[in-house]
């Protein structure tokens, strides 16, 4: 619902046979090799918190600054992000499987609406430098009505008395 938060978890496996490695990119101004699981933002959402702990063991829960270079992530929260990442070096041997979670906070102001939302892997397969889209996420946010009917008299007993109307006129009540 607008105003509600959104949780999204990322399970990852390598379900090939050779162990991967990392990708180069940019952790607080310094050049990295890492695996990199990333999630950019959905429209008419921001970020929250990230959830959990992250596996395998020993990564960095990390940030994209919004307009900043694709594979460039700090670890503070900078002022405005548009993406979310969990970066880490150890090699995932074939079948061996991760985890990564974190919650949005939906937009007050959205309207009715699907939310879509992908995550992508980047990761060395022992070959190239790879990037493997997760499956898409559809939230549909539905827009909830609020109305709200005060009895407004002296004795508060959910009546609102009409001091007369005659046949066929129309009488107004204040909702």
């Amino acid at each position: 619902n607008p105003g509600g938060t959104l949780d999204y978890t990322i399970n990852y496996t390598n379900v090939g046979v050779a162990s991967t490695s990392g990708v180069d990119v940019t952790l607080n101004a310094a050049a990295a090799t890492l695996h990199v699981v990333r999630d950019t933002l959905p429209a008419n959402t921001t970020f929250n918190a990230f959830l959990g702990t992250p596996t395998p063991a020993g990564g960095e829960l990390v940030y994209h600054a919004t307009g900043a270079a694709e594979d460039t992530y700090v670890t503070a929260l900078p002022g405005s992000v548009d993406a979310v990442a969990y970066l880490f070096t150890t090699a995932l041997t074939g079948g061996q499987s991760g985890i990564f979670s974190f919650k949005v906070n939906v937009a007050a102001s959205a309207q009715v609406q699907t939310i879509s939302n992908t995550a992508v892997m980047k990761f060395n397969d022992s070959t190239a430098t790879t990037s493997q889209n997760s499956n898409t996420t559809e939230t549909t946010v539905n827009l909830i009505p609020l109305v709200v009917i005060r009895d407004t008299d002296a004795t508060l007993d959910d009546i609102q008395p009409v001091t007369s109307g005659t046949a066929g006129s129309t009488i107004s009540f204040t909702n």
